[in-house]
């Protein structure tokens, strides 16, 4: 999954990519990997699994694998 902007309200399992933001609101239990310069978890979320900031700077997009 790859977009701009993501928001979890749900269940997801596996690896997530945004180039902005993932937003992750309760009740989301999400299993696997985040990769986006910016994350949000509100409090309630069940997370497991990695996040990957990439260091990319505020607002850009993760760095591309070469």
């Amino acid at each position: 999954l790859t977009v701009r902007h993501l928001v979890i309200q749900g269940r997801v399992e596996g690896c997530c990519t945004a180039s902005q933001l993932i937003e992750l609101h309760a009740p989301a239990q999400v299993k696997g990997k985040l990769v986006t310069p910016q994350v949000s978890i509100e409090k309630g979320v069940r997370f497991d699994g990695t996040c990957d900031m990439g260091g990319g700077g505020e607002g850009g997009a993760p760095p591309r694998a070469p």
